[in-house]
Order: C-alpha cells, then structure tokens, then sequence
C-alpha cells in the first residue's frame, strides 16, 4: 500500500469521525435552567429579599423524605397566614420531571407530595409563598432514591 492509499484512508477516518461527533452532538438533549432567564436575573434581588425574610422567621422550611412522599413543613407562624404560594421541584437533569403544587389561602404548615408522581434521582425543592404582603422563598436540595 502506497502513502497515496494511506493518506486517503487517514481523510476518510478524518470525516467519518466528525460526521460521528456532530450526529452526537445534535441528537443530545439540553435543557434550559428557565426559560426566562433574563427576566429572572432582572427580579434577581426581590429573590434575595424573599431568603432574607425567611432566614428571620422563628424556624425554617423543612423538607422530609417519608415512605409517602415528601413533607413540607413551614414554621408555625405561617400556619394559616400564607396568602399564595407554590412548592416547585426543579430537576436539573431533566425540565420535563418538574412540577409544581400550588398553596392556597386554607394552608395549614404542612404539605405532602405524593412519592407517585416522583422519579428518582436529584430535586431541588422551591418554595416560595406571599404571607401578610411579604414574598418568602426557601430552597433545599434533596435526593430521591
């Protein structure tokens, strides 16, 4: 075999590789953190004000894996008092495993996600509720296996 052959097979191996890289590259899946990013950033310090307010209530969102899901406890000042809210499970992996579970205005403290719903593998759970005309938020991470 001449240089002539081998240089048209090493060109050949050449193309077939980033022909290869790019049907990788384009059958991937990439999800956005949100859709509206930007906006986001924009209100990002009525964000940090909300932390702030709930790092000052008597105690913190509790998050609680148990055999039926997951329990959300708030501090006993809530009870009763949250005007609208919502706790999100936001998984990174995956936009389509997200969801949300409203909190209404005959919220008690504690909330219950069913484990039916959920996959396993990493959340994060938002929560972020209005009380007395104040924004709340409290976020936590948690595993579920």
């Amino acid at each position: 075999m001449n240089w002539g052959w081998k240089l048209t097979l090493a060109y050949l191996g050449f193309v077939a590789m980033i022909m290869t890289l790019v049907f990788k590259a384009r059958s991937e899946k990439i999800d956005l953190i949100a859709t509206d990013y930007y906006a986001q950033e924009i209100a990002y310090q009525s964000r940090i004000n909300a932390i702030k307010r709930t790092s000052a209530l008597s105690d913190s969102v509790a998050h609680t894996l148990t055999g039926e899901g997951i329990e959300v406890t708030f501090p006993a000042e809530c009870a009763g008092k949250v005007e609208s809210g919502e706790i999100r499970l936001y998984r990174p992996s995956d936009a389509g495993l997200d969801e949300s579970f409203p909190i209404g205005s005959d919220f008690q403290g504690v909330l219950t996600i069913p484990s039916s719903s959920l996959k396993t593998g990493y959340y994060l759970v938002q929560s972020s509720w209005k009380m007395n005309g104040q924004d709340y938020y409290s976020e936590e991470s948690i595993l579920i296996k």
